[in-house]
């Protein structure tokens, strides 16, 4: 896909010690939240899926919890325990499906984010979000991912947020978050070791 993301001049680049790559398990991160990519309903997008693993591991607590909850528009978030979850919340983002743009993808990157501001949590893992069922090519969702953290980090005058990690799926997307690494960072991806 002939995708050319919005590159950054080199002394635009940012140091990328606070931003990591994970290839693993999300709901094995012993983290302050992990991002949950679901629908408007906050349901089980479907077996395989992030949000069906999430689901599972937090156990019957948190889908509970999630009837109780407004739906929410795509591009929106909203956060939750993580109850038998390792990490301490659980943020719940409405992923569109490719048809309705890259803005509304960057909108759930940003809105995870903003539910961290003020809230005394230091580190976030996002899956790799929009390429299910949503259709977003992995190399344009990548970009979006990290031209939207870059920007977040840029922008963050308070330094609340010390980790960002990318949880991916496979070699297949580290590879590709490592191509296109150089756009958004300086110096090489630095992969997250679990304490």
């Amino acid at each position: 896909m002939g995708y050319l993301p919005a590159t950054f001049q080199q002394n635009q680049l940012l140091p990328s010690q606070k931003v990591f790559i994970y290839v693993g398990d999300i709901t094995e991160l012993k983290v302050d939240a992990i991002v949950n990519p679901t629908n408007p309903n906050l349901t089980n997008g479907g077996r395989g899926t992030a949000s069906a693993a999430i689901l599972k591991e937090a156990g019957d607590a948190l889908e509970q919890d999630l009837l109780k909850r407004p739906t929410l528009v795509f591009g929106d978030a909203i956060t939750t325990p993580s109850y038998l979850l390792p990490c301490n919340y659980v943020i719940h983002t409405a992923v569109p499906h490719v048809t309705q743009g890259e803005e509304t993808l960057r909108s759930c990157y940003r809105r995870c984010l903003e539910q961290l501001e003020g809230q005394r949590k230091e580190s976030i893992a996002f899956p790799c979000m929009g390429t299910g069922v949503q259709g977003f090519d992995q190399e344009r969702a990548a970009h979006i991912a990290l031209s939207t953290v870059r920007n977040y980090i840029a922008s963050d005058a308070n330094d609340q947020i010390k980790q960002f990690i990318f949880c991916l799926y496979s070699i297949t997307d580290k590879e590709i978050y490592q191509k296109i690494w150089p756009f958004y960072f300086q110096g090489p991806p630095q992969n997250y070791l679990q304490l």
